[in-house]
């Protein structure tokens, strides 16, 4: 019998190491993909997003926070906000339909967008990525922000 429970608790330690690597090794492959920050500062510009919560759950909408805390106004388009699954170590992007027109985020505002629930149908690491402009001279700047489906 002690045999038998020895075994038992030997294979059951196996299996749990394994589950753990795994996790790790997700977490280690999202760390060297998720490149993009959740805050640009630069300057008089400071560009913050910010997801409601980091675990959504099934049927759950998250709300996508954007913050102008600069003094510097930015401009985007509809399309420069996507939504990116993480899969097989990369980010691929969703097809999300977004307003396309130039909006302008003045200093010290924020606008908040509900992502539908339609666009998040799998399990897995999901991001939001706001795409930018502080003047016309400059190229585009990119912030982002993780999320969990469950």
């Amino acid at each position: 019998m002690k045999k038998s429970l020895m075994m038992l608790i030997g294979i059951i330690m196996i299996l749990a190491a394994c589950s753990e690597e795994n996790v790790s090794k997700d977490k280690e492959d999202l760390k060297k993909v998720n490149t993009i920050d959740s805050i640009y500062k630069n300057g008089d510009i400071s560009i913050s997003i910010a997801v409601s919560q980091k675990r959504v759950d099934q049927g759950e909408t998250p709300l996508v926070s954007i913050r102008n805390e600069g003094d510097t106004p930015v401009d985007y388009t509809g399309p420069g906000t996507s939504l990116e699954y993480f899969q097989d170590g990369n980010w691929v992007a969703e097809d999300v339909v977004i307003e396309d027109k130039l909006n302008v985020l003045e200093p010290g505002k924020e606008i908040e967008q509900k992502l539908s629930s339609s666009y998040i149908q799998q399990k897995g690491v999901y991001r939001i990525v706001f795409t930018f402009h502080a003047n016309q001279n400059e190229e585009s700047k990119k912030i982002a922000f993780t999320f969990h489906k469950e």
